[in-house]
């Protein structure tokens, strides 16, 4: 087959996928789970500086920009330093008073409250605010097509945000303990998108994550101190 054929048939391939994507109406919600209590930083992590603002309202912005309805953000510890800068409107905020026995409370206190409309929800993590709206749109192609769970597969491993299908929803419900969606990875079909950036997967666990994550995005070391 020669060069134009094959461009030809990837061109057919992919208006094939274009129009059957657009048969579907899907409403898929955002939760952005930032309850953690930050122990290696002593301070809330969530509140370190990112670009104009801090790490969870990147995540957040990142979510609405991404089409995500609603965006739910689930906090924990210093919730009521977090939430005092968070928008006042385009996101809901829940509570989670169990924080402290690990991420699947966090995980099932969104859950709770998504609508029963919701087709399904894609879970992020406030320490990854570097993850961008190309990455969450190439998991959410694959979900509106109807795919059960989805994933970033970065450097050959399972990587953030995961999403999941409604019906994956009371399996979410009984992860215990500091597990979150991987937990249930096994008992569900799950899409890999794969990723060539590297930097999508990165987290901030510790100072210098944050130093270096920082460094990647704006060149310099972002500063502790002034959260």
């Amino acid at each position: 087959m020669t060069p134009s054929h094959l461009l030809r048939n990837e061109c057919c391939e992919a208006w094939e996928r274009l129009i059957k994507l657009s048969s579907y109406e899907k409403k898929i919600a955002g939760i952005v789970l930032a309850a953690g209590g930050s122990s290696r930083f002593g301070k809330p992590k969530q509140l370190l500086t990112w670009g104009n603002s801090n790490i969870v309202n990147a995540t957040v912005r990142t979510a609405i920009l991404a089409g995500l309805d609603p965006v739910i953000v689930v906090l924990g510890a210093f919730d009521t330093l977090i939430a005092a800068t968070l928008p006042s409107i385009g996101l809901q905020v829940v509570k989670n008073h169990d924080w402290e026995t690990g991420q699947s409370s966090s995980l099932k206190a969104g859950v709770q409250v998504l609508p029963v409309d919701c087709d399904g929800v894609l879970f992020l993590l406030a320490d990854q605010p570097q993850v961008n709206a190309h990455l969450i749109d190439a998991l959410l192609f694959e979900a509106y097509l109807g795919a059960q769970a989805v994933a970033p597969m970065i450097d050959g491993r399972r990587a953030n945000p995961v999403y999941f299908r409604r019906d994956v929803f009371p399996l979410l419900n009984t992860v215990t303990g500091d597990q979150g969606g991987k937990a249930v990875m096994r008992e569900v079909s799950v899409k890999y998108v794969d990723w060539l950036d590297e930097t999508q997967a990165l987290d901030i666990d510790n100072p210098e994550d944050y130093e270096s994550l920082h460094r990647i995005y704006f060149g310099e070391e972002g500063r502790i101190d002034k959260v």
